[in-house]
């Protein structure tokens, strides 16, 4: 059993996401948890959205496309939970 997350990325970070591309979930609710999936799809459209970017306080208004994560394990997160997705590079699976 699977489900879907959806995340927000920079629109600068769009080359280097790739479908089936592994990602770590971890939210600041269940602060010693991690969960796994991989990258379902990635939008075909850029858009405006509202980001948090790469830890700032404040969220800003910027282009953004959005990722389908298909997470293999997903514990006690719930609906509408606030997540950080970390992407791994292909060499780097911890």
């Amino acid at each position: 059993m699977s489900r879907l997350c959806v995340a927000q990325m920079d629109e600068q970070d769009f080359g280097d996401v790739k479908i089936g591309q592994l990602v770590l979930v971890r939210t600041a609710d269940l602060p010693d948890s991690a969960f796994t999936g991989k990258v379902s799809s990635v939008a075909p459209i850029v858009e405006l959205g509202d980001i948090n970017l790469r830890g700032e306080r404040n969220s800003s208004v910027t282009q953004i496309v959005e990722v389908i994560i298909d997470l293999t394990a997903f514990g006690r997160l719930a609906v509408g939970m606030k997540v950080n997705v970390y992407f791994r590079s292909s060499d780097s699976l911890h």
